[in-house]
């Protein structure tokens, strides 16, 4: 089954300026990957949520959103969705959490209140 972790594009927006902010100009941070031959040139920060949300999850919801629970759902029979695709994600947060970010929403609130964004937003 496939489960991923999905954020709020607030959350999102919010810990790229809290970086941005925290490390502007500095390029010697203690945050700094050491064993990262990019360490002295980039400075990589993972955002994502706490737990994660089943593409199971995404379909029956947008389903009740969009349709009110009267659309039926076939499911394939492979684990990926295309070749390539990695049926579950997470990521390592510890560099945001030391800088004090944390989202607002987790992965399934995050999805659900951008599938009822989307359909509201497109019924205008």
């Amino acid at each position: 089954r496939q489960s991923k972790t999905y954020i709020d594009v607030g959350d999102c927006a919010r810990g790229i300026l809290m970086a941005y902010d925290f490390y502007r100009g500095d390029l010697t941070g203690e945050l700094a990957l050491s064993d990262s031959p990019h360490a002295e040139r980039f400075r990589v920060f993972n955002l994502s949520t706490q737990g994660s949300t089943t593409v199971r999850e995404i379909a029956e919801e947008t389903v009740r959103a969009v349709t009110g629970g009267k659309a039926r759902i076939t499911y394939g029979r492979s684990p990926v969705g295309w070749v390539g695709d990695v049926p579950k994600t997470s990521l390592a947060v510890e560099r945001m959490s030391a800088l004090g970010w944390e989202p607002k929403a987790d992965s399934t609130a995050a999805v659900f209140s951008a599938i009822r964004a989307h359909h509201e937003w497109s019924a205008l």
